[in-house]
């Protein structure tokens, strides 16, 4: 991809973004607001950046309108209604364990209330989250969901609840890998059962190998975040930042295999490639920023002590703009 290449992806980006947004304003705002006046329930401030801005974004223009380009389309609208759902639930759920503490069977007895009938899910001792869960969850069902989605979101469930691994100060890097790759795979490929696509084994492999590059993405977005929570990743596991790269470009290298292998033409492998190219540099701008924080300090770096300021990516930064431009075109070339 060249520079003007870039500029074309970028620009499509933006559009995919501003459509999302004004779709998530018409559909998804209205229909959570209803539920919640009803259940005299008000989402708090960080709940409705994540519930109504942060993960519709991510879930459709940075995931199943790169899946649905595998098959050569874009999403229609009752796809685009399902996810946008769906990617509402899944916040409300991280919340369950990130904030309420929930244990894993405490999600897979919610799954099976969600699986039921919604006249067996009236309960009035229910919380007014798990009520507001419950009636998004019917307006999901009512767009003719597939049943291979209920069998992919109970892996999808089983992942998240063992992420709660993470707490545990003892935890090798190899197994804070396999809990962030089997974690977002499996959500992704949530998302994709979502899709009416048949989808091919390989392309499975795409879009469980994209869960991977997702996950180190947010986990080196909320180094500072999870220092202080007590969560640990691949981020403090590695040996020094150094390491943290060549992992993150080997993701890449192994990403862009898997692309060349589906069966599709050269010209739509290589769109595909410099699609992802555009976020995977995202990373390795977050990537600059610990290398710049283990410049500063010193490695092995005592996390807990180094300043927000020096962890967290600021694309502000001039520098860290032109870097971006510079990776989005190399990670681009296949």
């Amino acid at each position: 991809m060249t520079y003007p290449g870039l500029v074309y992806y970028a620009a499509d980006y933006y559009a995919r973004i501003y459509r999302q947004l004004r779709f998530v304003k018409s559909y998804l705002e209205p229909l959570q607001s209803s539920m919640c006046e009803m259940l005299q329930y008000e989402l708090g401030d960080a709940e409705k950046r994540k519930a109504l801005r942060y993960y519709p974004l991510l879930s459709v223009c940075a995931l199943a309108e790169n899946y649905t380009l595998l098959k050569g389309r874009k999403l229609t609208e009752i796809e685009r209604k399902r996810i946008t759902l769906m990617s509402f639930l899944a916040t409300l759920c991280d919340d369950l364990i990130d904030e309420d503490g929930w244990n894993e069977q405490e999600m897979l007895d919610l799954l099976h209330l969600l699986e039921l009938p919604y006249s067996k899910t009236v309960n009035p001792s229910l919380s007014k989250k798990i009520k507001l869960i419950v009636g998004i969850n019917e307006e999901l069902k009512k767009l003719s969901v597939r049943p291979a989605y209920w069998t992919q979101l109970k892996k999808a469930f089983h992942g998240q609840a063992d992420s709660m691994r993470q707490h545990q100060a003892g935890l090798s890097l190899e197994e804070t890998i396999d809990i962030a790759r089997n974690k977002n795979g499996n959500y992704c490929l949530t998302v994709a059962e979502l899709i009416d696509e048949n989808w091919t084994e390989a392309e499975r492999r795409i879009i469980y190998q994209h869960g991977m590059m997702g996950q180190m993405t947010n986990d080196i977005y909320d180094t500072y975040k999870d220092i202080h929570l007590g969560t640990h990743t691949m981020v403090t596991k590695v040996r020094d930042v150094s390491h943290l790269r060549e992992i993150f470009i080997a993701e890449v290298k192994n990403m862009q295999q898997l692309i060349m292998q589906i069966d599709s033409s050269l010209k739509r492998k290589k769109k595909i490639i410099a699609r992802y190219g555009c976020l995977d540099a995202f990373t390795m701008v977050g990537i600059d920023t610990l290398e710049r924080a283990a410049k500063k300090y010193g490695e092995p770096l005592n996390w807990i002590s180094i300043p927000k300021k020096d962890i967290l990516p600021d694309m502000a930064k001039f520098v860290n703009r032109i870097n971006y431009f510079k990776y989005a075109v190399w990670l681009s070339k296949a």
